[in-house]
């Protein structure tokens, strides 16, 4: 005689040499949702590694976004997007996009060719998805790789031309813009700011607060003063990328001549200092912004090896690890086929509770 199923039945009380078998056999996606049921199915189930998914896109002729899933390096396969985000994403697709990354856990799209260009957001993970006010029409010119930090509810838009920086916050139906003297290098978002240096010119090597509520709300760039070590006093120092890690935010530098091996300094707010950091842990540079895809290889001239790079083999992701080395992440073999052209577009980490509304 079979024991009848209870009409409420208490899923949390499932023994845990269960659940914890259950978990074993799920992917990165299906896992976190796992873990987000109730605390007696987050107890029972191991973390996974500290490393986010791979994004990758199908692109056709034309270099334009067909269709998105994600890699996972940890069990090296493939993971499809869920129903409500292929939906999701389908019906954001009657745009061309032609520009893709992600910021802290979304996935944006920007669709340069267009005037004004258009930006999107979609959760990969849930299937939420928001787009953003058309740019102001008074950015006519063509825009050269736009890049896109996300910090709720802020979002900041820079490009290498024009030399300018505009931000919107979710709600309100206009963006705003800063003309730059030169293009930024990098933005970042951290504790609810945003900071950044420049490629070249007086002002590289140096850190930047971007003010969104300077001149009356309408925004500013504005120096932050720092003293560096000691021992780097006299050296000639490239600034290379700026990375939130373990609380603190990190600045990654080479030296001239060094050949790109990087080193890294934490910014000391409270004391007006970088400080000099001996190592760093492991995979420190997957918790940063990856950037847009999709650009000729001939004009990857300072396409950020920092997060990610692609080399004449559109199938293999070029990283750094921890111990500052370049070494590539051969995707070959495992992306697919049936004539779409299968390309890494970045990294993600799923976020399941920010809404961008």
């Amino acid at each position: 005689m079979t024991t009848p199923v209870p009409k409420n039945p208490d899923w949390s009380s499932i023994p845990k040499p269960i659940l914890f078998k259950i978990a074993g056999h799920l992917n990165a996606v299906d896992h976190m949702h796992f873990r987000c049921v109730c605390t007696s199915w987050l107890a029972a189930s191991p973390k996974r590694p500290k490393i986010p998914l791979i994004v990758t896109c199908d692109v056709n002729n034309y270099r334009h976004l067909s269709s998105l899933d994600f890699y996972d390096l940890v069990r090296n396969e493939n993971i499809p997007l869920s129903l409500t985000a292929r939906n999701a994403l389908s019906s954001l697709l009657s745009t061309v996009y032609n520009y893709i990354g992600c910021s802290h856990g979304w996935i944006f799209l920007a669709a340069t060719r267009q005037r004004p260009m258009i930006i999107s957001f979609l959760n990969p993970f849930t299937g939420e998805k928001v787009t953003l006010p058309e740019m102001n029409k008074a950015n006519v010119s063509p825009i050269k790789c736009p890049r896109v930090v996300l910090s709720l509810p802020v979002v900041v838009c820079y490009s290498l031309l024009p030399r300018e920086l505009s931000f919107i916050r979710f709600g309100e139906a206009k963006w705003k813009r800063i003309e730059l003297s030169s293009p930024l290098r990098d933005v970042t978002a951290f504790k609810g700011q945003f900071y950044g240096h420049y490629y070249y010119g007086r002002n590289r090597n140096k850190l930047y607060l971007i003010d969104l509520e300077a001149n009356n709300g309408n925004g500013d760039v504005v120096p932050v003063q720092l003293d560096l070590p000691n021992m780097l006093s006299g050296e000639v120092l490239i600034w290379e990328f700026l990375v939130e890690f373990s609380g603190d935010l990190l600045l990654a530098f080479s030296r001239l001549n060094s050949g790109h091996e990087y080193e890294f300094l934490k910014v000391d707010f409270e004391n007006g200092l970088l400080q000099m950091l001996p190592e760093i842990g492991e995979h420190v540079l997957f918790l940063g912004d990856s950037l847009p895809v999709f650009v000729p290889p001939e004009r990857l001239l300072d396409f950020r090896p920092d997060r990610c790079h692609f080399p004449e083999n559109p199938d293999a992701l070029s990283v750094y690890d921890s111990n500052q080395l370049g070494r590539i992440l051969s995707l070959k073999g495992n992306l697919g086929e049936h004539g779409q052209h299968k390309v890494a577009a970045g990294w993600i980490t799923p976020v399941l509770n920010k809404s961008l509304e």
